[in-house]
Parts: structure tokens; C-alpha cells; sequence
């Protein structure tokens, strides 16, 4: 797969991976920037199969967003697992922290791929029995960095959203996975997950409350801090989030028919379905 024309001075499409006539739109945000390169790899996001360099011309016409399109099908596309190299000049004092030996995550990714496993491997900056040099790491860590996966993008949601008058609304803080995981009504396959939330059992624990809207803490993909993993912890609030637009997978159910994002997408047509509130 090969870049495929876009002029640089379109306007690009949304930032991060979308799908588009004629293959994936890629677009970065990166005005500092002196080279930012694709780099494409097998499903598992184990092994990288190809790395494809964007014009600066991109970069130069619209303000700081490199962008390029993929050309593949629709089949393909979905397929492919990614993460970004950026070049740029190592400047901490400016807060500028370049360093093409890191892979990336799109900031804007919707699905993610790997987790996140605390080692030094994934610091920027180089450092020597753990005090930093001031320097750039030149440690690759490719092969372990969390990576997005392309996703298509879902309709619209069939249930609108309820209208709650201020006045009347009952907000119930949960956790996803503390609130049903050990629900005694729930399929044990299902507790702790974004299908249990949305077990019709549940739903009724919610409106017997009384309940107008539910918050959910933060279900937006981890990154448990190494300091936690070191002693064999985990955020469990989940107030670590690198990934805002993927769905923490660790509230999936893990079932073949669905994904971290159409399971949560259910999760949420069902509570409004109920005619609950969901906030975020």
C-alpha cells in the first residue's frame, strides 16, 4: 500500500484514522514537526510491515496537521494497526521532546492496540539507573508500544438522548466494571463489563434507585502508572487515560460478535433506552 494523491492544501479530514473513498485519511497534528512517518503493522501490532514518510508540504499548508491518504479497500483498512515516528528537534527547556525511536499513539485513536506494561523502554528521554541524561533515548520500542487500530466508524445512535430537567436530575456515580461484577442475576461472562451494565437486571437496579442520569467514571483506555505495575497494582478508577476517543478494553466482555466500541455503544443505547442519562 502506497500514499495516494491529496493535495496539500486540502483541508485534511478529522484528525487520527478515517475512512474515506478510496482508502484511510491520516492526519496528525504536529506544527514542530520537521518529518512524521506511518508506520504499519500485522494485526497482532507485534511486527512493523511498512513505513511511509508525509509530505511536509501537508504540514506547511494547513497549519501544523500532516495528513495523507492510504489508498486500500474498505476490507484492508479495517485491518490495519498503526502507530506514528515523529522527528524533531530534543529540546526539554521548550517542551519539545522529539524522538523518532519511540512509536506513538495517535492521540486520536479509537481502538487500541497492546497495553501498556510500565517498562523504561517507553521513556523518551534516556536514563541511566533511572536518573535521566538529559538526552534522547535511542532504545526502539516499537515492538511493545501501544498502537490504534483502524476502525470503521458506527452509525448513529438509534435512541436519542433524554432530556432530563435540571431540577429533576438524580446523578449515580459507578465504576463499569465495580458496579456489576458481582451482580448474582448477571451471566458471569458478562459481570464487570459494558454488556453487564447494560443486562436488563442491572438497568432495573438503576431505576428502582430512582435515578435520572448515570456517570460512569472514566471508561476511556489506561495506562496504569509503572509505579502501580511495579507493585502489582492497576489504576482502578482508571484517572490514567491516554487513549480519550478508544473505550477502555478491560470492560469488554470479550465476546466474538462485538468490540470495545460497539459493546459500549450498546451500553449506552440501552440506558438511554431506559430513559436514563449517560455522562462521561
Amino acid at each position: 500500500m502506497n500514499f495516494a494523491p491529496w493535495p496539500p492544501h486540502a483541508a485534511p479530514a478529522e484528525l487520527g484514522a478515517s475512512l474515506v473513498p478510496g482508502g484511510v485519511h491520516f492526519a496528525l497534528a504536529a506544527p514542530e514537526a520537521t518529518e512524521v512517518e506511518l508506520c504499519l503493522y500485522d494485526p497482532e501490532g507485534r511486527h512493523e510491515v511498512a513505513r511511509l514518510a508525509l509530505s511536509a508540504d501537508t504540514r506547511d499548508a494547513t497549519g501544523g496537521v500532516w495528513h495523507a491518504l492510504l489508498a486500500c479497500s474498505e476490507a484492508q483498512a479495517t485491518q490495519l494497526v498503526y502507530g506514528w515516528r515523529v522527528h524533531g528537534p530534543w529540546a526539554p527547556e521548550q517542551g519539545l521532546r522529539f524522538n523518532p525511536a519511540k512509536l506513538l499513539l495517535d492521540p486520536w485513536a479509537r481502538e487500541v492496540q497492546g497495553r501498556y506494561d510500565g517498562s523504561d523502554l517507553h521513556h523518551g528521554d534516556e536514563r541511566l539507573d533511572g536518573v535521566p541524561t538529559g538526552r534522547p533515548c535511542p532504545r526502539d520500542n516499537g515492538a511493545s508500544a501501544l498502537k490504534a487500530r483502524v476502525v470503521a466508524d458506527l452509525p448513529p445512535l438509534i435512541q436519542p438522548r433524554p432530556r432530563i430537567y435540571p431540577a429533576r436530575r438524580v446523578i449515580y456515580e459507578l465504576h463499569v466494571k465495580g458496579f456489576s461484577a458481582l451482580h448474582p442475576a448477571l451471566p458471569p461472562a458478562l459481570r464487570g463489563s459494558y454488556a453487564g451494565l447494560a443486562h436488563p437486571a442491572s438497568i432495573a437496579h438503576l431505576q428502582a434507585l430512582g435515578i435520572t442520569t448515570v456517570s460512569l467514571m472514566p471508561v476511556a483506555f489506561r495506562a496504569d502508572e509503572a509505579r502501580l505495575q511495579a507493585l502489582g497494582l492497576s489504576n482502578h478508577w482508571g484517572y490514567s487515560t491516554v487513549g480519550w476517543s478508544a473505550p477502555e478494553t478491560r470492560y469488554w466482555s470479550g465476546r466474538p460478535d462485538s468490540s470495545p466500541r460497539t459493546e459500549f455503544r450498546a451500553m449506552v443505547e440501552a440506558l438511554h433506552a431506559a430513559g436514563l442519562e449517560v455522562v462521561l
